[in-house]
């Protein structure tokens, strides 16, 4: 690794915190494990500052670390100086005057971070009077005035809404203001935005970004996202194996990185592709806006091949006409309408990807097409067979022709069971494959995700996510189903490990010749691995056809304001997007 110039390694208005030779060493059962080796950077007065890196690269420990949140196996060296003050040196009374006070936390997973049975008013009031002892009326006031800051709708009538009544982006608004209660110096936040649509993410970080500005708040980011990074921050920290690889202005690093490795990230960065202002003046709120020849269905029996990519199919493995799904609307009331009317096929061998924000249906149609969730009108079948008109045995044939890769293999793998268990459950419940068989057919799915076959008894907390991920694919391809369901299949991963996941769907596809539900908020992910894109908005399809097309010149305003979210790893050209959104956004 070739140095850094000391230039590179200093903001130019002067350190707020110094982090110097830290390491951080866990020590358990014995064994030492180096999880943070010799790290130093800093953070100036208003600067933002992004620490990226995939996962095990040191990143969060080296941030928990700031506020003693390690856990006590832990053992930390080195210096952490916050305005010349050793973080590492105070006793737990000054730590504690610190956290939330001076330096405050914005986790990734707000739901987690929020207490469930106390309402908004109550948290955010009890983080005002902990560090400035005001009284409760005065603490709620502030709380207003916090939720008003962050642009929360409605602030006073929030104050008594619970966690579980909210949004993620809402929820995430609160985290934030919770953060900056106490107007803190620095606000460390670790994946702010990593679980949020690409519309809620644009709204994040211009929330950051404002209030960095009126606040001069200094702001440590911990981030794989690439395209977060050239949208907020003003200098890059890239670490790898516990160690900074390389460190500069944001623009300097991302556009002309100096180390392998840094560009070996960039590289694995998806990119959309180039949007052009679309044909939207005047174009319809409501109706599908379509391109391209649409898929004929039938339901007479026919031997399929493997389409190449793209390609139009008779008869689809999927097809969907006219699917309503309508939530409650019991004793007199109307219910909510989850899906309104929608039309989608998948043939075989092709991909769909399913887009939207939050609430637009995405999950429920994948539920009526998995059998999870019953639909109010339309009609659906699968592989020409509608699933609600069997019961019993011919069900679970019918089941075992759909395959689910889950957004999080941990909670969707059963922790007791190994990989291995995990991917021989299916062949368990509907082949008759057995002993020597049964194992040769798990070793041969483990290598087909390349994983070796020793990993099989490992249990998934003893694997990686990207790991997990594999085991999960395998085990929903462990009988060759005609149709894959994946939801949000990696949105938790690190960019390096998503384009190989993403590599294995598409080598997969290409053998095994089986249709794909595609669902993600990611819409370079779906850039990358779909054929046609079907874009859903409060339940409603708005607009449908050829991938390239869909991204690169949206006709409906919704699709161009979803287009326009999402950010990319340049930060000219980031700026000149989220322009671009904001002005859409005001539309």
């Amino acid at each position: 690794m070739s140095p850094r110039p000391a230039a590179e390694a200093e903001p130019a208005g002067g350190a707020l915190l110094s982090v110097e030779h830290v390491d951080v060493v866990f020590g358990t059962g014995g064994r030492a494990t180096h999880a943070v080796r010799d790290v130093s950077w800093s953070v100036g007065a208003g600067e933002v500052v992004a620490v990226v890196g995939e996962s095990g690269s040191g990143k969060t420990v080296t941030a928990m670390s700031l506020l003693g949140l390690l856990p006590s196996t832990a053992h930390v060296g080195g210096r952490a100086l916050l305005r010349g003050r050793d973080l590492f040196a105070l006793d737990p009374e000054e730590l504690r005057r610190v956290r939330g006070g001076e330096v405050a936390m914005v986790f990734q997973e707000p739901m987690s971070a929020l207490n469930p049975v106390l309402s908004i008013g109550d948290q955010l009031t009890e983080a005002v009077r902990v560090h400035s002892g005001a009284s409760r009326a005065a603490a709620r006031e502030r709380a207003v005035e916090l939720l008003t800051l962050v642009r929360l709708p409605d602030p006073a009538g929030r104050m008594r809404a619970y966690p579980h009544e909210m949004s993620g982006g809402q929820l995430q608004r609160v985290v934030i203001a919770m953060a900056v209660a106490n107007d803190p110096a620095l606000l460390v936040a670790d994946e702010p935005t990593t679980a949020l649509d690409v519309t809620v993410q644009a709204e994040v970080l211009q929330l950051l970004r404002d209030l960095t500005a009126r606040t001069g708040t200094s702001v440590l980011l911990i981030t794989h996202d690439m395209g977060v990074v050239a949208d907020l921050a003003d200098r890059v920290v890239v670490m790898r194996a516990g160690r900074v690889v390389e460190q500069g202005p944001v623009r300097r690093v991302l556009r002309a990185p100096q180390e392998e490795y840094t560009r070996e990230l960039l590289a694995a960065v998806l990119d959309l592709p180039a949007a052009a202002a679309g044909a939207a003046a005047g174009a319809p709120e409501e109706g599908v806006l379509r391109r391209g020849a649409h898929v004929a269905v039938t339901s007479d029996p026919a031997t399929r091949s493997v389409p190449e990519a793209g390609a139009v199919q008779d008869e689809p493995v999927l097809a969907v006409r006219g699917l309503e799904v309508v939530f409650g609307g019991r004793f007199g009331s109307a219910g909510v309408r989850a899906v309104d009317g929608i039309d989608l096929h998948v043939a075989r061998g092709e991909v769909l990807g399913l887009v939207g924000e939050s609430g637009s249906g995405k999950s429920t149609v994948a539920g009526c097409v998995s059998g999870l969730v019953r639909r109010t009108g339309g009609t659906l079948s699968v592989a020409g067979v509608d699933p609600e008109s069997l019961r019993g045995r011919p069900l679970r044939r019918l089941r075992s022709r759909v395959g689910v890769v889950f957004q999080d293999p941990l909670s969707s793998l059963d922790p007791r069971a190994s990989a291995a268990d995990s991917i021989a459950e299916p062949l368990l419940l509907h082949s008759d494959l057995r002993g020597a068989a049964l194992t040769a057919r798990v070793q041969e799915l483990l290598e087909s995700v390349a994983l070796p076959v020793a990993l099989g008894q490992r249990f998934p907390h003893e694997l990686s996510g990207g790991q997990r991920q594999r085991v999960s694919i395998a085990r929903a391809i462990a009988l060759e189903p005609e149709l894959l369901l994946a939801d949000e299949p990696t949105s938790a991963l690190d960019v390096s490990v998503q384009a190989r996941v993403l590599d294995l769907l598409a080598g997969l596809r290409a053998e095994l010749g089986f249709a794909c539900l595609f669902i993600s908020h990611d819409l370079a992910v779906v850039g990358r691995v779909a054929d046609r894109v079907a874009v859903l908005h409060r339940g409603r399809l708005v607009e449908q056809g050829p991938t390239a097309d869909v991204l690169s010149s949206p006709l409906h305003p919704y699709t161009q304001r979803l287009v326009a979210a999402a950010p990319v790893a340049d930060p000219d050209a980031q700026r000149e997007r989220r322009l671009a959104w904001q002005g859409l956004a005001r539309a």
